[in-house]
């Protein structure tokens, strides 16, 4: 995969990763293009679902994570460009999609927020929105959209979404609720597409804090019934004369 030279104007980045101990070159190509999405993150829902979502709507994906091994290790699998500093993957971007970890998000936010360009758009993929401090409780509560419209500076269209059951099922499969965090340029309709066009569900909630107690209330009933249905069968195998330590076996 290459990009598409537009206006004959192009910009080549070498840069240098660990391969089996060894050094490999990735020339980057950067062009004039409303078409080009940086993802941060390349984990599972990074790479293996938000990056062909975005594909499969015209952008060309580039990866970036602080976690150099990852970036190995999606090169050597795949024909995908990646970068290796944050400022390469966000440049000319006209997407920016936040796939860290929870643990991460916080200094995911600061790094990419300021270099979002203009007319951009820029969302969130936690499955948590809420950002409390474990540490100082003191800190005021906030939320990633909220840092997120706070720090990105400018008509910059912010959004926070996920998807019910996560990575291990396919968008087409799945309800994604979504959140309005900043409408600049009339975006709404294009950030919308993208998961509809990859067979999503796509409907909007009214809140960050609204979104985090739902998929508290959700993921707790999940959990209760498959205790509840692991105690059925521990009941019909105690009733049929078969050990705990006999079913550990299959």
């Amino acid at each position: 995969m290459s990009y598409p030279l537009v206006n004959h104007y192009k910009v080549v980045y070498t840069t240098k990763y660990l391969n089996n101990g060894g050094l490999f070159h990735l020339n980057m190509i950067q062009q004039r293009t409303t078409k080009r999405a940086a993802i941060i993150g390349a984990g599972l829902m990074g790479a293996g679902v938000i990056g062909d979502v975005v594909e499969s709507k015209g952008y060309t994906p580039v990866f970036y994570d602080s976690d150099e091994s990852k970036l190995t290790k999606l090169a050597n699998e795949r024909d995908v460009h990646i970068a290796i500093r944050v400022e390469e993957a966000i440049k000319g971007a006209s997407l920016v999609a936040l796939c860290t970890s929870l643990e991460t998000r916080g200094e995911a936010i600061r790094q990419t927020a300021p270099l979002v360009e203009p007319g951009s758009i820029y969302f969130d993929i936690f499955g948590v929105k809420s950002i409390a401090s474990r540490v100082d409780p003191s800190q005021v509560e906030t939320t990633t959209l909220d840092e997120m419209v706070r720090q990105a500076s400018g008509p910059v269209s912010v959004y926070s979404i996920h998807p019910m059951h996560g990575p291990s099922v396919l968008p087409k499969n799945q309800k994604y609720p979504y959140i309005v965090g900043r409408d600049a340029g009339n975006s709404e309709k294009e950030f919308v597409r993208l998961f509809k066009g990859a067979g999503a569900q796509v409907f909007k909630i009214s809140s960050a804090e609204y979104h985090d107690k739902n998929v508290a209330v959700i993921q707790a009933l999940t959990w209760l019934s498959k205790l509840s249905g692991a105690e059925a069968v521990l009941d019909a195998a105690s009733g049929l004369g078969i050990s705990l330590e006999s079913l550990a076996g299959f």
